[in-house]
């Protein structure tokens, strides 16, 4: 059903964007926004001024139904965050309790097969257990979208000094949050 809606909105938005054999590299809407599935195609996108748009999916629970995940990459997602706010039935979030103490077998299973698609694993949102655990199954990059570290503002999903490490080794990338509440404290 995500996945569905996902759909209708990328027809919606770029005007069917699908191009290059299932690609979404090169669907483009009337504001110069661009849809792409590629970092090549997010450079060559931005050398040309245009938005480059990477369709995710926050809250990857529905990808362990079979076949999820190559569907959503056929729709052009690259990027799912993990789980939001709440554990679920592969993976554990940082703001509830652990069921799973991490990824559960079928949440590494699904963190694998992303890769195989081409799709980053994004740990905000999930515990610093379910974190390790993605970065134990992948071979490729791991992102925190919006974390910030918890030595400056102590925060259930924020990261520890070892995961942003673990994160950066993966080649990934941590992206602060710069909401205030996420900022201070206080």
């Amino acid at each position: 059903e995500l996945i569905e809606r996902l759909h209708t909105l990328s027809e919606a938005q770029f005007d069917g964007g699908q191009q290059d054999g299932g690609q979404h590299d090169g669907g483009q809407d009337r504001k110069g926004w661009r849809s792409v599935s590629t970092a090549r195609a997010v450079r060559e996108t931005a050398a040309t001024g245009e938005v480059a748009v990477v369709y995710s999916i926050e809250n990857g629970r529905s990808l362990a139904r079979e076949g999820a995940v190559d569907r959503a990459a056929a729709l052009g997602v690259r990027l799912v965050t993990l789980t939001l706010g709440a554990s679920h039935e592969w993976c554990d979030a940082s703001s509830d309790s652990a069921r799973h103490g991490g990824l559960s077998t079928d949440g590494r299973r699904v963190v694998a097969e992303m890769e195989r698609f081409g799709i980053l694993p994004d740990v905000a949102h999930v515990s610093e257990a379910a974190a390790f655990d993605t970065l134990d199954v992948a071979r490729g990059p791991v992102i925190a979208s919006h974390c910030s570290a918890a030595a400056l503002c102590p925060h259930p999903g924020f990261l520890s000094d070892a995961l942003a490490v673990g994160i950066a080794s993966s080649g990934g990338v941590v992206m602060g949050n710069s909401h205030p509440a996420m900022l201070d404290p206080e």
